[in-house]
């Protein structure tokens, strides 16, 4: 694949998430990306010209398989151009429902003597028209 520094990248997610993490891993720290509020948005963005890729989280190793993703894949019709693995720290308090399962964990755990720093691997990929 051709990664051009000038790719826009549509993500879902704040700037820093690890679905941007993921785009600048593939395209460099160069690459412009565009966050989104919703999957959906992210092939809305694609589809009116906006963006000309869009990177999507698949897997989590600690929450499974990212469902709202795999529905808008099988929504739109675009094409599955690369995937990017990124292992990242998992116990994070947050907002997102893949976090939650790592939360519940670490919250039952006595605290340890040590710290412990989790790490979930989560798929992302990389989809566009071509």
């Amino acid at each position: 694949m051709n990664k051009k520094q000038n790719t826009l990248v549509a993500f879902q997610g704040e700037p820093g998430a690890y679905s941007e993490q993921a785009i600048r891993r593939h395209f460099g720290p160069e690459v412009t990306t565009l966050p989104c509020r919703a999957f959906a948005e992210i092939f809305e963005a694609i589809h009116h010209g906006r963006a000309g890729h869009g990177m999507l989280p698949v897997e989590n190793s600690l929450a499974g398989t990212v469902v709202p993703a795999y529905d808008q894949l099988v929504d739109h019709d675009l094409r599955i151009q690369a995937e990017v693995t990124l292992a990242a720290p998992a116990a994070y308090p947050g907002p997102a429902p893949q976090a939650r399962p790592a939360v519940d964990f670490w919250e039952r755990v006595p605290a340890p003597t040590a710290l412990l720093i989790p790490v979930a691997v989560g798929l992302a990929v990389l989809v566009g028209v071509t």
